[in-house]
């Protein structure tokens, strides 16, 4: 009996702790970074910049719907953003990221940067989940491919890269939208994807509520 009792408080504190130390990214402000893929020396120009809106934009959509998170940084933004980064570079500060003069430049905390690129028959999105204040990446993923469409098909790279970043950085999805990230909404019947429509509505609201009151 006190052997289970044991066991029942150890179970208690993991999970305590797991919640207690978990990083909320709530409503916290992210850039997405415009999608390297230089290495596909095959596309044309308006080929690649394609792939690159069409991947950041399925990267904000995704971070802004299960993660929550809100984004920031028109195209400007970013271009001022590469010249502070490349300054921090050659003064050998923040190597290989943004760090904190970024974020507070953008007053954002996160940035999400990645990179496309074709290795033999494989096609691979590589994304990194990098944190402003500190310059630490919080997490990385890869994912490969055969056929170079699941670079942007839904679901596909995006949505496998958002399942992976998910699980790594200890964000909780619920079953309904892992299974829209993994096998998409094609076989949902009209009152699932309705209900579907009215939960996002909701938790959109809310948020809405949540950031007012934050700027209030």
């Amino acid at each position: 009996m006190k052997k289970n009792r044991v066991q029942v408080l150890c179970v208690f504190f993991v999970i305590f702790s797991i919640r207690l130390f978990a990083a909320d990214y709530k409503n916290k402000t992210v850039m997405v970074d415009t999608p390297d893929v230089e290495s596909f020396s095959n596309l044309s120009k308006k080929e690649k910049e394609d792939y690159q809106n069409r991947i950041k934009s399925q990267l904000e959509e995704n971070l802004d719907d299960y993660f929550e998170m809100t984004i920031t940084a028109n195209n400007d933004e970013s271009e001022r953003l590469k010249k502070i980064a490349a300054k921090q570079e050659s003064d050998n500060f923040y190597l290989d990221g943004y760090g904190p003069e970024v974020g507070n430049a953008l007053r954002a905390y996160y940035v999400v940067r990645s990179v496309v690129s074709r290795t033999g028959k494989n096609y691979s999105l590589s994304v990194r989940f990098e944190d402003l204040t500190t310059s630490e990446v919080k997490s990385a993923t890869s994912k490969n491919y055969v056929n170079m469409e699941n670079l942007i098909s839904h679901p596909g790279a995006v949505d496998d890269v958002t399942l992976s970043l998910s699980d790594r950085l200890g964000i909780r999805l619920s079953a309904r939208d892992r299974e829209k990230l993994e096998t998409g909404t094609a076989n949902w019947d009209n009152d699932e994807k309705l209900e579907d429509a009215q939960t996002r509505k909701a938790k959109y609201e809310q948020r809405m509520k949540e950031l007012q009151a934050q700027a209030n």
